[in-house]
């Protein structure tokens, strides 16, 4: 191998398009929209190897505000790992993770990551332990939605910019495990969400949700000052609704009941560093998760 490290390159458009395409093959998740849309986030900071000028090997650092437990919190998120099939089992992701942490550490309270089964063992190695997160809900009752709500159309500029417009204004949608970074929102909004978010104008808000038959599952609640759930319920009800379910901790939602239960374990969630939620019952939020 002719290995070659580079770190920090967004400034550089080959490298950059070695890596959307390196992302594609691996993950099969092509960023150019996010891109072309100019929401690409210079806090999504790449570590990667290559091989005969071919990216083969690449770890991400995700720098994000969060709010923890009132706090204003400097946090990273490990993503976007991966090495291309012919070099595998040869330590290249364990090398970039370790200059990553190594770059990180200093300017941030703690990591995080979402593992997949296979590659716990892995990041056990790494230094990263496991953590129990919980899923929230309240029990409502049906009832015909309130007008005044309007879907958003992702792939529309105008209706993007609006969006993006009150995410940088936002508050953390949880004072105890908040998330505040704007493009992040806005590149889960476009690639996996983009049929789930709503504009409320009476609230000033954007509800990110879907109604099921009698679930309401809400990802995000986006607006300068966060309303309380009584306030939203009526505008994105329906007459089958009976459980809403949050992806988010739900303390600032005035909820007079809320259910907490163990979450699924196929997120495999894992920490590094000192998390004041270790051993309580919380959730990372949605908007998240890089």
């Amino acid at each position: 191998m002719n290995l070659q490290y580079v770190h920090n390159y967004w400034d550089n458009s080959d490298l950059k398009s070695k890596f959307i395409e390196f992302l594609i093959h691996i993950h099969n998740l092509d960023l150019t929209l996010w891109d072309e849309a100019g929401l690409w986030d210079n806090n999504f900071r790449p570590f990667s190897y290559l091989d005969d000028n071919r990216m083969i090997s690449h770890v991400s650092v995700y720098s994000m505000d969060m709010k923890i437990q009132g706090k204003r919190t400097r946090v990273a998120q490990i993503s976007s790992v991966g090495t291309h099939e012919d070099y595998r089992l040869k330590g290249l992701n364990r090398s970039l993770t370790e200059k990553a942490v190594a770059w990180a550490e200093k300017e941030h309270d703690f990591f995080y990551l979402f593992s997949d089964v296979d590659a716990i063992p892995f990041y056990h190695k790494c230094g990263f332990r496991p953590i129990k997160e919980y899923n929230f809900s309240t029990p409502v009752e049906g009832r015909p939605p309130l007008s005044g709500i309007h879907k958003l159309d992702m792939k529309n500029p105008e209706h993007r910019q609006l969006a993006f417009q009150l995410v940088c204004k936002r508050d953390t949608v949880s004072d105890i495990c908040g998330v505040y970074t704007p493009k992040l929102f806005m590149f889960i909004c476009l690639y996996f969400l983009d049929t789930c978010v709503y504009h409320i104008p009476e609230l000033n808000c954007l509800v990110v949700y879907k109604n099921n038959t009698g679930i309401i599952t809400i990802y995000d609640i986006v607006a300068e000052s966060i309303p309380e759930f009584d306030a939203i319920y009526p505008y994105i009800c329906s007459e089958e609704s009976r459980t809403v379910e949050f992806l988010f901790m739900g303390d600032k939602m005035g909820l007079k009941e809320i259910n907490v239960l163990p979450a699924n374990e196929d997120r495999h969630t894992h920490i590094m560093g000192n998390f004041p939620l270790e051993n309580k019952s919380f959730t990372f939020p949605y908007s998240a998760y890089a």
